[in-house]
Protein backbone atom coordinates (compact mmCIF):
# COMPACT_ATOMS: atom_id res chain seq x y z
CA UNK A 1 0.00 0.00 0.00
CA UNK A 2 1.56 3.10 -0.79
CA UNK A 3 1.16 6.17 1.44
CA UNK A 4 1.91 9.82 0.00
CA UNK A 5 2.40 12.65 2.76
CA UNK A 6 0.77 15.79 2.26
CA UNK A 7 0.04 18.90 4.16
CA UNK A 8 -3.56 18.13 4.86
CA UNK A 9 -2.25 14.48 5.96
CA UNK A 10 -1.57 10.96 4.21
CA UNK A 11 -3.19 9.52 1.32
CA UNK A 12 -3.28 6.03 1.07
CA UNK A 13 -3.38 4.29 -2.14
CA UNK A 14 -5.16 0.96 -1.81
CA UNK A 15 -5.30 0.25 -5.68
CA UNK A 16 -1.74 -0.02 -5.84
CA UNK A 17 -1.55 -3.69 -3.40
CA UNK A 18 0.24 -6.62 -4.58
CA UNK A 19 -1.93 -8.80 -5.84
CA UNK A 20 -1.02 -12.76 -4.50
CA UNK A 21 -1.70 -15.70 -6.83
CA UNK A 22 -4.58 -18.03 -5.49
CA UNK A 23 -3.03 -21.07 -5.77
CA UNK A 24 -0.20 -20.44 -3.74
CA UNK A 25 -0.20 -22.23 -0.38
CA UNK A 26 -0.84 -20.78 3.17
CA UNK A 27 2.65 -22.32 4.11
CA UNK A 28 4.40 -20.22 1.11
CA UNK A 29 2.06 -16.80 1.92
CA UNK A 30 3.59 -17.17 5.61
CA UNK A 31 7.19 -17.66 3.98
CA UNK A 32 6.69 -14.29 1.86
CA UNK A 33 5.20 -12.49 4.52
CA UNK A 34 8.66 -13.00 6.48
CA UNK A 35 11.60 -11.94 3.63
CA UNK A 36 8.66 -8.86 1.70
CA UNK A 37 7.30 -6.17 4.09
CA UNK A 38 5.61 -4.69 1.59
CA UNK A 39 3.79 -8.13 1.66
CA UNK A 40 2.97 -7.30 5.42
CA UNK A 41 1.59 -4.18 4.96
CA UNK A 42 -0.78 -5.03 1.85
CA UNK A 43 -4.48 -4.03 2.00
CA UNK A 44 -6.78 -6.69 1.09
CA UNK A 45 -10.05 -5.79 -0.51
CA UNK A 46 -13.02 -8.09 -0.08
CA UNK A 47 -14.02 -9.53 -3.23
CA UNK A 48 -17.74 -8.24 -5.17
CA UNK A 49 -17.97 -5.15 -2.09
CA UNK A 50 -20.75 -3.20 -3.80
CA UNK A 51 -23.95 -2.42 -4.80
CA UNK A 52 -25.68 -1.42 -8.11
CA UNK A 53 -26.71 2.10 -6.42
CA UNK A 54 -26.15 2.10 -2.98
CA UNK A 55 -25.69 0.65 0.19
CA UNK A 56 -27.45 1.53 3.30
CA UNK A 57 -26.17 -0.49 6.25
CA UNK A 58 -23.17 -2.42 7.12
CA UNK A 59 -22.95 -5.04 10.43
CA UNK A 60 -20.60 -7.12 11.24
CA UNK A 61 -21.51 -10.34 13.28
CA UNK A 62 -20.38 -10.79 16.90
CA UNK A 63 -17.77 -13.33 16.30
CA UNK A 64 -15.86 -11.21 13.63
CA UNK A 65 -16.37 -13.55 10.39
CA UNK A 66 -18.54 -12.09 8.66
CA UNK A 67 -20.21 -8.55 7.12
CA UNK A 68 -23.63 -7.89 6.12
CA UNK A 69 -24.30 -5.28 3.84
CA UNK A 70 -27.93 -4.32 2.80
CA UNK A 71 -28.22 -1.85 -0.22
CA UNK A 72 -30.43 -1.53 -2.79
CA UNK A 73 -31.28 -1.60 -6.50
CA UNK A 74 -32.95 -3.87 -6.03
CA UNK A 75 -32.81 -4.18 -2.45
CA UNK A 76 -30.62 -6.89 -1.33
CA UNK A 77 -28.62 -8.08 1.48
CA UNK A 78 -25.17 -9.68 1.06
CA UNK A 79 -23.12 -11.63 3.04
CA UNK A 80 -18.91 -11.53 3.10
CA UNK A 81 -17.14 -14.37 4.50
CA UNK A 82 -14.16 -12.52 5.65
CA UNK A 83 -11.88 -15.25 5.94
CA UNK A 84 -12.35 -16.15 2.14
CA UNK A 85 -12.91 -12.55 1.86
CA UNK A 86 -14.94 -13.07 -0.44
CA UNK A 87 -19.27 -12.99 -0.80
CA UNK A 88 -21.04 -16.12 0.34
CA UNK A 89 -24.36 -14.85 -0.40
CA UNK A 90 -26.70 -12.25 -1.73
CA UNK A 91 -30.97 -12.58 -0.91
CA UNK A 92 -32.96 -10.40 -2.74
CA UNK A 93 -35.59 -8.42 -0.55
CA UNK A 94 -39.40 -7.02 -1.31
CA UNK A 95 -38.43 -3.57 -0.06
CA UNK A 96 -35.52 -0.91 1.25
CA UNK A 97 -33.19 -2.00 3.89
CA UNK A 98 -34.07 0.21 6.47
CA UNK A 99 -32.16 -0.92 9.22
CA UNK A 100 -30.29 -4.24 10.16
CA UNK A 101 -29.34 -6.49 12.91
CA UNK A 102 -27.47 -9.24 13.65
CA UNK A 103 -29.16 -11.40 16.39
CA UNK A 104 -26.98 -14.34 16.85
CA UNK A 105 -23.49 -14.57 17.12
CA UNK A 106 -23.10 -15.14 13.10
CA UNK A 107 -25.27 -14.40 9.92
CA UNK A 108 -27.56 -17.76 11.27
CA UNK A 109 -30.32 -15.04 12.79
CA UNK A 110 -30.87 -11.64 11.03
CA UNK A 111 -33.43 -9.53 11.58
CA UNK A 112 -34.21 -6.43 8.50
CA UNK A 113 -36.32 -3.65 8.83
CA UNK A 114 -37.82 -2.99 5.45
CA UNK A 115 -39.38 0.49 4.47
CA UNK A 116 -42.56 -1.19 3.78
CA UNK A 117 -43.56 -0.86 7.61
CA UNK A 118 -42.00 -4.88 7.72
CA UNK A 119 -39.68 -7.02 9.56
CA UNK A 120 -38.16 -9.67 7.64
CA UNK A 121 -36.48 -12.31 10.17
CA UNK A 122 -33.99 -14.54 8.25
CA UNK A 123 -32.15 -17.67 8.92
CA UNK A 124 -29.09 -19.98 7.19
CA UNK A 125 -31.50 -21.55 4.85
CA UNK A 126 -33.30 -17.83 3.49
CA UNK A 127 -36.43 -15.77 4.71
CA UNK A 128 -37.78 -17.36 7.60
CA UNK A 129 -40.66 -14.95 8.54
CA UNK A 130 -42.28 -11.67 7.98
CA UNK A 131 -44.20 -9.36 10.44
CA UNK A 132 -45.70 -5.60 9.92
CA UNK A 133 -45.61 -3.24 12.05
CA UNK A 134 -48.56 -0.21 12.76
CA UNK A 135 -46.38 2.77 11.50
CA UNK A 136 -43.63 2.99 9.87
CA UNK A 137 -40.33 1.59 11.63
CA UNK A 138 -37.04 3.92 11.98
CA UNK A 139 -34.55 1.62 13.98
CA UNK A 140 -34.08 -1.39 16.01
CA UNK A 141 -32.12 -2.66 18.91
CA UNK A 142 -31.93 -5.90 20.24
CA UNK A 143 -32.40 -6.69 24.31
CA UNK A 144 -31.20 -10.05 24.93
CA UNK A 145 -31.79 -10.18 28.76
CA UNK A 146 -35.64 -10.04 27.57
CA UNK A 147 -35.41 -11.59 24.14
CA UNK A 148 -37.11 -8.45 22.70
CA UNK A 149 -36.63 -6.33 19.70
CA UNK A 150 -37.22 -2.99 20.08
CA UNK A 151 -38.04 -0.85 16.57
CA UNK A 152 -38.08 2.94 17.18
CA UNK A 153 -41.08 4.24 15.19
CA UNK A 154 -42.30 7.40 12.78
CA UNK A 155 -45.05 8.10 15.96
CA UNK A 156 -48.92 8.69 15.81
CA UNK A 157 -51.17 11.83 16.07
CA UNK A 158 -53.61 12.70 18.53
CA UNK A 159 -56.07 15.45 19.48
CA UNK A 160 -58.09 16.08 21.83
CA UNK A 161 -60.67 18.85 23.04
CA UNK A 162 -58.01 20.84 24.90
CA UNK A 163 -55.14 19.39 24.04
CA UNK A 164 -52.83 18.53 21.05
CA UNK A 165 -50.40 15.60 21.39
CA UNK A 166 -47.68 14.14 19.36
CA UNK A 167 -47.51 10.19 20.64
CA UNK A 168 -44.14 8.19 19.71
CA UNK A 169 -43.87 4.56 20.45
CA UNK A 170 -41.46 2.05 20.53
CA UNK A 171 -42.68 -1.39 19.37
CA UNK A 172 -41.75 -4.32 21.73
CA UNK A 173 -41.63 -8.11 19.30
CA UNK A 174 -40.74 -10.95 21.91
CA UNK A 175 -38.90 -13.40 20.01
CA UNK A 176 -39.27 -15.92 22.11
CA UNK A 177 -42.72 -15.58 22.76
CA UNK A 178 -43.45 -14.76 19.09
CA UNK A 179 -45.71 -12.28 20.07
CA UNK A 180 -46.03 -8.46 20.38
CA UNK A 181 -46.08 -6.60 24.29
CA UNK A 182 -47.43 -3.59 24.88
CA UNK A 183 -45.25 -0.68 23.25
CA UNK A 184 -43.30 1.87 25.27
CA UNK A 185 -44.83 5.53 24.93
CA UNK A 186 -43.94 8.57 24.94
CA UNK A 187 -45.69 12.20 24.19
CA UNK A 188 -45.33 15.48 23.67
CA UNK A 189 -48.26 18.01 24.76
CA UNK A 190 -48.81 21.60 24.18
CA UNK A 191 -51.77 23.49 25.53
CA UNK A 192 -53.68 24.98 22.57
CA UNK A 193 -53.89 28.96 22.46
CA UNK A 194 -56.71 30.61 20.27
CA UNK A 195 -60.12 33.12 20.30
CA UNK A 196 -62.91 30.88 18.62
CA UNK A 197 -63.76 27.00 17.77
CA UNK A 198 -62.73 27.94 13.68
CA UNK A 199 -58.86 29.25 14.63
CA UNK A 200 -58.34 26.34 16.82
CA UNK A 201 -58.97 23.75 14.28
CA UNK A 202 -57.12 25.68 11.65
CA UNK A 203 -54.21 25.94 14.41
CA UNK A 204 -54.87 22.42 15.00
CA UNK A 205 -54.15 20.41 11.56
CA UNK A 206 -51.66 22.78 10.95
CA UNK A 207 -49.33 22.29 14.41
CA UNK A 208 -50.11 18.78 15.11
CA UNK A 209 -47.19 17.16 15.11
CA UNK A 210 -46.02 13.61 14.60
CA UNK A 211 -42.99 12.55 17.14
CA UNK A 212 -41.28 9.59 16.11
CA UNK A 213 -37.89 7.79 17.58
CA UNK A 214 -35.36 8.10 15.35
CA UNK A 215 -32.41 6.33 16.69
CA UNK A 216 -32.55 2.94 19.65
CA UNK A 217 -29.43 2.07 21.12
CA UNK A 218 -29.87 -1.17 24.55
CA UNK A 219 -26.84 -1.24 26.74
CA UNK A 220 -24.48 -4.20 26.96
CA UNK A 221 -23.57 -3.64 30.42
CA UNK A 222 -27.31 -3.26 31.59
CA UNK A 223 -30.78 -3.00 30.58
CA UNK A 224 -31.14 -0.27 29.48
CA UNK A 225 -32.79 1.37 26.31
CA UNK A 226 -32.10 4.98 24.78
CA UNK A 227 -34.42 6.94 22.30
CA UNK A 228 -33.30 9.54 20.86
CA UNK A 229 -36.55 11.46 19.30
CA UNK A 230 -37.03 14.48 16.37
CA UNK A 231 -37.47 16.71 19.20
CA UNK A 232 -34.22 16.76 20.84
CA UNK A 233 -34.92 14.51 23.72
CA UNK A 234 -33.16 10.96 24.66
CA UNK A 235 -35.87 9.19 26.96
CA UNK A 236 -34.77 5.98 28.55
CA UNK A 237 -36.52 2.53 29.72
CA UNK A 238 -35.49 -0.15 32.15
CA UNK A 239 -36.12 -3.07 30.53
CA UNK A 240 -35.97 -5.17 33.56
CA UNK A 241 -39.40 -3.55 35.35
CA UNK A 242 -42.01 -5.79 34.47
CA UNK A 243 -44.84 -5.08 32.42
CA UNK A 244 -47.76 -7.23 32.66
CA UNK A 245 -50.86 -5.36 33.04
CA UNK A 246 -53.02 -2.07 32.85
CA UNK A 247 -51.58 -1.26 36.21
CA UNK A 248 -48.82 -0.88 35.21
CA UNK A 249 -48.34 2.09 32.57
CA UNK A 250 -46.22 4.27 34.70
CA UNK A 251 -43.52 1.70 33.72
CA UNK A 252 -44.61 1.92 29.86
CA UNK A 253 -43.59 5.69 29.81
CA UNK A 254 -39.57 6.96 30.08
CA UNK A 255 -38.22 7.14 33.68
CA UNK A 256 -35.75 9.84 32.59
CA UNK A 257 -35.68 12.40 29.83
CA UNK A 258 -32.04 13.91 28.56
CA UNK A 259 -33.15 17.48 26.61
CA UNK A 260 -29.91 17.18 24.12
CA UNK A 261 -31.17 19.92 21.87
CA UNK A 262 -30.68 22.34 24.41
CA UNK A 263 -27.18 21.46 25.35
CA UNK A 264 -25.98 21.60 21.75
CA UNK A 265 -27.93 24.76 21.07
CA UNK A 266 -26.01 28.00 19.23
CA UNK A 267 -23.41 25.13 18.36
CA UNK A 268 -22.35 23.55 15.03
CA UNK A 269 -22.24 24.95 11.66
CA UNK A 270 -26.28 24.08 10.81
CA UNK A 271 -27.82 25.91 7.84
CA UNK A 272 -31.13 26.39 7.96
CA UNK A 273 -31.41 27.64 4.64
CA UNK A 274 -29.90 24.33 3.30
CA UNK A 275 -30.97 21.70 5.01
CA UNK A 276 -34.51 20.77 6.51
CA UNK A 277 -35.50 19.67 10.04
CA UNK A 278 -34.62 20.48 13.83
CA UNK A 279 -30.98 20.95 14.12
CA UNK A 280 -31.50 19.52 17.96
CA UNK A 281 -33.02 16.37 16.68
CA UNK A 282 -31.44 13.52 17.95
CA UNK A 283 -29.92 10.99 15.19
CA UNK A 284 -27.52 8.79 16.72
CA UNK A 285 -27.23 7.42 19.95
CA UNK A 286 -25.20 4.49 21.69
CA UNK A 287 -23.40 3.83 25.26
CA UNK A 288 -19.81 2.36 25.76
CA UNK A 289 -19.30 -1.17 26.84
CA UNK A 290 -19.30 -0.11 30.72
CA UNK A 291 -22.43 1.63 30.30
CA UNK A 292 -21.10 4.58 32.61
CA UNK A 293 -21.17 7.00 29.38
CA UNK A 294 -23.69 7.66 26.39
CA UNK A 295 -22.58 9.78 23.59
CA UNK A 296 -25.72 11.44 21.39
CA UNK A 297 -25.06 12.92 17.38
CA UNK A 298 -27.64 15.64 15.98
CA UNK A 299 -29.20 16.67 12.94
CA UNK A 300 -27.26 20.10 12.98
CA UNK A 301 -23.68 18.33 13.37
CA UNK A 302 -23.02 18.10 17.26
CA UNK A 303 -21.57 15.16 19.03
CA UNK A 304 -22.64 15.18 22.48
CA UNK A 305 -20.59 12.91 25.39
CA UNK A 306 -22.56 12.21 28.47
CA UNK A 307 -21.65 10.53 32.04
CA UNK A 308 -24.54 8.66 32.81
CA UNK A 309 -24.70 10.04 36.55
CA UNK A 310 -24.89 13.92 34.86
CA UNK A 311 -27.38 15.67 32.59
CA UNK A 312 -24.50 17.81 31.30
CA UNK A 313 -22.66 16.76 29.20
CA UNK A 314 -18.77 16.35 29.18
CA UNK A 315 -18.38 18.48 25.93
CA UNK A 316 -19.84 18.90 22.68
CA UNK A 317 -18.24 18.16 19.10
CA UNK A 318 -18.95 19.78 16.16
CA UNK A 319 -18.37 18.40 12.56
CA UNK A 320 -17.95 21.18 9.96
CA UNK A 321 -20.14 20.15 7.66
CA UNK A 322 -22.79 20.74 9.59
CA UNK A 323 -25.05 17.59 8.33
CA UNK A 324 -26.96 15.02 10.73
CA UNK A 325 -24.84 12.63 12.70
CA UNK A 326 -26.05 9.21 10.84
CA UNK A 327 -23.16 7.12 13.29
CA UNK A 328 -21.76 7.44 16.77
CA UNK A 329 -19.49 4.61 18.31
CA UNK A 330 -17.41 3.57 21.00
CA UNK A 331 -13.82 1.72 20.11
CA UNK A 332 -12.99 0.44 23.14
CA UNK A 333 -9.19 -0.50 22.76
CA UNK A 334 -8.16 2.66 21.97
CA UNK A 335 -10.37 4.84 24.11
CA UNK A 336 -11.82 6.99 21.19
CA UNK A 337 -15.49 7.61 19.73
CA UNK A 338 -15.79 7.62 16.30
CA UNK A 339 -18.43 9.89 14.80
CA UNK A 340 -19.74 10.12 11.05
CA UNK A 341 -21.77 12.14 8.73
CA UNK A 342 -22.56 12.07 4.99
CA UNK A 343 -18.91 13.67 4.52
CA UNK A 344 -16.43 13.07 6.96
CA UNK A 345 -15.74 10.45 9.79
CA UNK A 346 -13.94 12.32 12.88
CA UNK A 347 -11.76 9.91 15.51
CA UNK A 348 -11.59 12.15 18.72
CA UNK A 349 -10.93 11.25 22.26
CA UNK A 350 -13.49 9.89 24.61
CA UNK A 351 -11.47 11.31 27.85
CA UNK A 352 -10.91 14.94 26.30
CA UNK A 353 -12.16 17.15 23.33
CA UNK A 354 -8.64 16.33 21.28
CA UNK A 355 -9.60 15.10 18.13
CA UNK A 356 -7.12 11.87 16.48
CA UNK A 357 -8.25 11.70 12.93
CA UNK A 358 -10.94 13.00 10.67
Amino acid sequence: MEVQERKSGKIYSLASTTSVPEWLSEHSRRNLAKRDSNFRRRVTLLQDLDMPVASTKIRQSPDGKFLIVGGTYSPRIRCYELAEMSMKFERYLDSEVVDLLILGEDYGKLAVLGSDRTVMFHAPYGNHEKIRLPTFGRAMAYERSTCDLLVASSGRRRTSPGQREAMGEVYRFNLDEGRFSRPYSFASASKRKGSNAASDDVADNAQTLQLGGSCIAVSPAHALTAVGAEDGTVRFWDNRAPVGSARDDALLSPFLNLDVASATSGRGFFDENANSGHPGEVTSVCFDSAGMRMCAGTRGGNVALYDMRSSSPLFVKEHQYGLPIHTVQFHSGSGTVLSSDPKLVKIWNASGSSVGAS
